[in-house]
Protein backbone atom coordinates (compact mmCIF):
# COMPACT_ATOMS: atom_id res chain seq x y z
CA UNK A 1 0.00 0.00 0.00
CA UNK A 2 2.74 2.37 0.65
CA UNK A 3 4.39 1.86 -2.65
CA UNK A 4 1.42 2.81 -4.51
CA UNK A 5 0.71 5.69 -2.42
CA UNK A 6 4.42 6.71 -3.01
CA UNK A 7 3.77 6.02 -6.32
CA UNK A 8 0.86 7.98 -6.68
CA UNK A 9 2.65 10.91 -5.09
CA UNK A 10 5.35 11.07 -7.11
CA UNK A 11 3.05 10.77 -10.57
CA UNK A 12 1.20 13.86 -8.82
CA UNK A 13 3.54 15.90 -8.16
CA UNK A 14 5.31 15.54 -11.98
CA UNK A 15 2.11 16.15 -13.72
CA UNK A 16 2.04 19.63 -11.39
CA UNK A 17 5.75 20.39 -12.70
CA UNK A 18 4.08 20.08 -16.29
CA UNK A 19 1.36 21.70 -15.88
CA UNK A 20 3.56 24.78 -13.67
CA UNK A 21 6.12 24.71 -16.99
CA UNK A 22 2.94 24.77 -19.67
CA UNK A 23 4.42 21.48 -20.85
CA UNK A 24 2.27 19.25 -22.75
CA UNK A 25 2.17 15.79 -23.06
CA UNK A 26 3.26 13.23 -20.70
CA UNK A 27 6.92 13.43 -20.76
CA UNK A 28 8.87 16.76 -20.79
CA UNK A 29 11.78 16.93 -23.29
CA UNK A 30 15.81 17.35 -22.46
CA UNK A 31 15.69 21.41 -24.10
CA UNK A 32 12.57 21.56 -21.56
CA UNK A 33 13.79 19.70 -18.88
CA UNK A 34 17.27 21.80 -19.15
CA UNK A 35 15.34 25.32 -19.43
CA UNK A 36 13.28 24.40 -16.30
CA UNK A 37 16.47 23.41 -14.57
CA UNK A 38 18.14 26.31 -14.79
CA UNK A 39 15.27 28.77 -13.77
CA UNK A 40 14.98 26.64 -10.66
CA UNK A 41 18.70 26.85 -9.95
CA UNK A 42 18.38 30.40 -10.74
CA UNK A 43 15.69 30.82 -7.67
CA UNK A 44 17.07 29.10 -5.47
CA UNK A 45 20.44 31.00 -6.07
CA UNK A 46 22.83 27.92 -6.58
CA UNK A 47 24.95 29.70 -9.43
CA UNK A 48 27.53 26.57 -9.56
CA UNK A 49 25.53 23.83 -9.53
CA UNK A 50 23.73 25.97 -12.79
CA UNK A 51 27.01 26.49 -14.30
CA UNK A 52 28.57 22.95 -14.54
CA UNK A 53 25.22 20.33 -13.95
CA UNK A 54 25.33 19.54 -17.91
CA UNK A 55 28.91 19.14 -17.81
CA UNK A 56 29.27 16.69 -14.23
CA UNK A 57 26.01 14.97 -16.06
CA UNK A 58 27.76 14.05 -19.11
CA UNK A 59 30.80 13.01 -17.07
CA UNK A 60 28.31 11.04 -14.45
CA UNK A 61 26.86 8.80 -17.56
CA UNK A 62 30.24 8.15 -18.51
CA UNK A 63 31.68 7.16 -15.74
CA UNK A 64 28.55 5.75 -14.56
CA UNK A 65 28.46 7.54 -11.33
CA UNK A 66 25.33 6.95 -9.52
CA UNK A 67 22.47 9.71 -8.80
CA UNK A 68 24.51 10.48 -5.06
CA UNK A 69 27.50 10.83 -6.65
CA UNK A 70 26.32 12.52 -8.87
CA UNK A 71 24.34 14.87 -6.70
CA UNK A 72 27.63 14.66 -4.03
CA UNK A 73 29.52 16.67 -7.31
CA UNK A 74 27.07 19.51 -7.58
CA UNK A 75 27.11 20.12 -4.03
CA UNK A 76 30.70 20.41 -3.93
CA UNK A 77 30.67 22.47 -6.65
CA UNK A 78 28.54 24.70 -4.94
CA UNK A 79 30.12 25.19 -1.34
CA UNK A 80 34.12 25.31 -2.79
CA UNK A 81 32.38 28.43 -4.75
CA UNK A 82 30.78 29.85 -1.86
CA UNK A 83 33.62 29.05 0.37
CA UNK A 84 36.05 31.26 -2.68
CA UNK A 85 33.30 33.86 -2.69
CA UNK A 86 33.69 34.50 1.17
CA UNK A 87 37.28 34.48 1.41
CA UNK A 88 37.01 36.81 -1.77
CA UNK A 89 34.67 39.07 0.30
CA UNK A 90 36.63 38.91 3.56
CA UNK A 91 40.35 39.74 1.67
CA UNK A 92 38.34 42.54 0.22
CA UNK A 93 36.46 43.59 3.73
CA UNK A 94 39.86 43.22 5.95
CA UNK A 95 41.97 46.00 3.72
CA UNK A 96 44.93 43.02 3.99
CA UNK A 97 47.65 45.08 1.52
CA UNK A 98 48.63 41.32 -0.12
CA UNK A 99 51.13 43.17 -1.80
CA UNK A 100 53.61 43.22 1.45
CA UNK A 101 53.39 39.76 1.09
CA UNK A 102 56.67 38.15 0.89
CA UNK A 103 56.77 36.72 -2.48
CA UNK A 104 57.26 33.20 -0.70
CA UNK A 105 54.54 33.63 1.58
CA UNK A 106 52.35 31.14 1.75
CA UNK A 107 48.70 32.87 1.45
CA UNK A 108 47.04 29.96 2.32
CA UNK A 109 48.44 30.81 6.21
CA UNK A 110 46.00 33.88 5.69
CA UNK A 111 43.45 34.02 8.03
CA UNK A 112 40.64 35.06 5.83
CA UNK A 113 41.67 32.07 3.85
CA UNK A 114 40.28 29.62 6.42
CA UNK A 115 36.98 32.40 7.07
CA UNK A 116 38.19 34.32 9.51
CA UNK A 117 37.46 38.43 9.33
CA UNK A 118 39.93 40.49 9.44
CA UNK A 119 40.42 44.12 9.35
CA UNK A 120 43.84 45.77 8.53
CA UNK A 121 45.08 49.42 9.24
CA UNK A 122 47.65 51.70 10.34
CA UNK A 123 48.20 52.97 13.74
CA UNK A 124 48.15 56.47 11.97
CA UNK A 125 44.92 55.83 10.55
CA UNK A 126 43.39 53.53 13.23
CA UNK A 127 44.19 56.70 16.00
CA UNK A 128 42.89 59.00 13.91
CA UNK A 129 39.71 57.28 13.19
CA UNK A 130 38.90 57.00 17.57
CA UNK A 131 39.50 60.61 17.76
CA UNK A 132 36.55 61.40 15.39
CA UNK A 133 34.67 58.44 17.39
CA UNK A 134 35.71 60.02 20.34
CA UNK A 135 35.33 63.87 20.05
CA UNK A 136 31.74 62.89 18.69
CA UNK A 137 30.72 60.76 21.54
CA UNK A 138 30.83 57.47 19.62
CA UNK A 139 34.35 56.05 20.52
CA UNK A 140 32.06 52.65 22.08
CA UNK A 141 29.70 52.62 18.71
CA UNK A 142 33.30 52.64 16.73
CA UNK A 143 35.14 49.83 19.36
CA UNK A 144 32.06 47.91 18.95
CA UNK A 145 32.08 47.98 14.74
CA UNK A 146 35.77 46.64 15.25
CA UNK A 147 34.84 43.95 17.93
CA UNK A 148 32.62 42.07 14.90
CA UNK A 149 36.64 41.29 13.46
CA UNK A 150 38.09 37.81 14.77
CA UNK A 151 41.36 39.77 14.51
CA UNK A 152 42.62 43.70 13.90
CA UNK A 153 46.23 44.29 12.16
CA UNK A 154 47.69 47.30 13.50
CA UNK A 155 50.57 48.10 11.16
CA UNK A 156 53.35 50.66 11.88
CA UNK A 157 52.68 50.92 15.28
CA UNK A 158 55.60 53.85 16.54
CA UNK A 159 55.80 55.45 12.93
CA UNK A 160 53.69 58.68 14.07
CA UNK A 161 54.65 60.42 17.20
CA UNK A 162 51.46 59.85 19.44
CA UNK A 163 50.64 62.10 22.21
CA UNK A 164 48.49 61.59 25.19
CA UNK A 165 44.66 61.68 24.05
CA UNK A 166 45.89 59.44 20.72
CA UNK A 167 47.63 56.44 23.35
CA UNK A 168 44.22 56.75 25.27
CA UNK A 169 42.26 55.95 22.32
CA UNK A 170 44.40 53.14 21.28
CA UNK A 171 45.00 51.44 24.78
CA UNK A 172 41.19 51.63 25.33
CA UNK A 173 40.85 49.61 21.95
CA UNK A 174 43.16 47.31 23.01
CA UNK A 175 41.95 46.91 26.65
CA UNK A 176 38.34 46.15 25.19
CA UNK A 177 39.98 43.45 23.13
CA UNK A 178 42.00 41.82 25.63
CA UNK A 179 41.02 38.09 25.06
CA UNK A 180 37.85 38.75 23.09
CA UNK A 181 39.63 39.11 19.83
CA UNK A 182 43.10 39.15 18.27
CA UNK A 183 45.62 41.96 18.06
CA UNK A 184 48.17 42.29 15.43
CA UNK A 185 50.91 44.71 15.70
CA UNK A 186 53.25 45.85 13.11
CA UNK A 187 56.51 47.58 13.52
CA UNK A 188 57.47 50.59 11.57
CA UNK A 189 60.32 50.57 8.92
CA UNK A 190 63.59 50.45 10.17
CA UNK A 191 64.26 54.12 11.13
CA UNK A 192 61.16 55.30 11.54
CA UNK A 193 60.72 54.22 14.75
CA UNK A 194 59.21 56.39 16.93
CA UNK A 195 59.34 55.98 20.92
CA UNK A 196 56.11 55.64 23.22
CA UNK A 197 55.00 58.72 24.82
CA UNK A 198 56.04 57.54 28.35
CA UNK A 199 57.21 60.52 29.88
CA UNK A 200 53.70 62.28 29.26
CA UNK A 201 51.99 60.24 31.35
CA UNK A 202 51.22 56.99 29.36
CA UNK A 203 53.34 53.47 29.15
CA UNK A 204 52.06 49.90 28.00
CA UNK A 205 51.74 47.88 30.33
CA UNK A 206 50.62 44.14 29.83
CA UNK A 207 48.07 43.26 27.66
CA UNK A 208 44.56 44.15 28.26
CA UNK A 209 45.94 46.59 31.10
CA UNK A 210 44.17 50.49 30.63
CA UNK A 211 46.49 53.04 29.95
CA UNK A 212 48.70 54.15 32.96
CA UNK A 213 48.21 57.61 34.16
CA UNK A 214 51.19 59.84 35.67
Amino acid sequence: MNNLTNRAELSERYEAMLRYYGIEGEKIQAGQARTALVEQLKELHLPAMRACFEETARRAEKETLSYEQYLLELAFRECEGRRRNRVRKLLKESGLPLEKSLANFDLKRLPVKVGRQMKYTTSAMLVQDLLVAKRELRLNKEIKKLAKYDGVIIDEMGYVQQGREEMEVLFTLLAERYERGSVLLGRPAAGRYCSWPAAQGFAPGPPGTPPARG
